[in-house]
């Protein structure tokens, strides 16, 4: 079982510090922000809830038993599943070194 889970945030630009705010607040840690212009036709835009090309991808990392509750939180308050933006978690497996982990967890000894 993974201690971790990748969270990926795909979201309008203009959102960004909000969402790395509410995201810190949640429990994710290690948040990087990458900015990003979709190529996606329009159509395919409106099927994932997107509703510009200038977005930015957000990248954070969050413990298995927080992510329904940031998940919920971006339901919630950013309207993600409605437009508002895109997110999925993957596990992390494995990784380098008990100090990256450690640097992951955001401090948190797991």
């Amino acid at each position: 079982m993974a201690v971790l889970k990748q969270l990926f945030v795909i979201a309008e630009r203009k959102n960004t510090e909000k969402l790395c705010s509410a995201l810190a607040s949640s429990g994710a840690h290690y948040q990087n922000a990458v900015f990003a212009h979709g190529t996606a036709r329009t159509d395919l835009l409106s099927v994932l809830g997107l509703d510009s090309s200038e977005k930015v991808l957000i990248l954070a990392t969050v413990e298995p038993d927080k992510v329904p509750f940031v998940m919920e939180m971006l339901k919630t308050s950013f309207d993600f599943g409605k437009g508002g933006g895109i997110a999925f978690t993957v596990p992390v497996t494995s990784v380098s070194s008990p100090a990256s982990l450690l640097i992951l967890s955001g401090g948190n000894a797991l």
